[in-house]
């Protein structure tokens, strides 16, 4: 099949390539690493809030997600699990430096976010389902992981 050793090299080549350019999903079925949150419709406090370090050493890598940013792929930052009713849900973040946000939704679907109000990220569910949300929030910049960030949960529309 190879009888031109140039050929087989190129071969080689290019799947060494194509190797070391794939990346990995995030893992949603990882523990988060700042915690899990229960919430059902109309709870209080409204926002639910939470601190985290923002970031992480991985491309983010979810096809067609359109997403820019640094997080860490091997655990989601915060999981939610969420009883819906019949309000939207709002899941963004406040930070000092450019954040981004990933939201695997009760439904397996991936919502991806950055710079909806200045350099903070919102994912806007108008109808959401009940079940359980895995929340990435990464920095634009690599040099930015580590960085302090609340997410925020609410039914509420934000007020930045």
């Amino acid at each position: 099949m190879f009888t031109n050793p140039m050929r087989l090299a190129l071969l080689m080549l290019g799947l060494m390539l194509a190797a070391s350019t794939a990346q990995a999903q995030p893992d949603w079925r990882a523990q988060p690493m700042f915690g899990t949150v229960n919430l059902q419709a109309g709870f209080s406090p409204d926002p639910h809030t939470v601190s985290i370090r923002a970031g992480g050493a991985d491309r983010n890598a979810i096809s067609g997600s359109g997403c820019a940013g640094y997080i860490n792929n091997a655990q989601p930052d915060v999981d939610l699990n969420y009883e819906a009713g019949r309000s939207r849900l709002y899941i963004y973040v406040v930070s000092g430096t450019d954040t981004t946000l990933l939201v695997n939704d009760a439904n397996g679907n991936w919502h991806c976010s950055d710079d909806y109000e200045g350099s903070n990220p919102a994912v806007v569910l108008p109808n959401p389902s009940t079940g359980n949300y895995n929340i990435w929030v990464g920095t634009y910049d690599r040099n930015d992981s580590g960085a302090r960030a609340t997410v925020y949960i609410s039914e509420l529309t934000p007020r930045w």
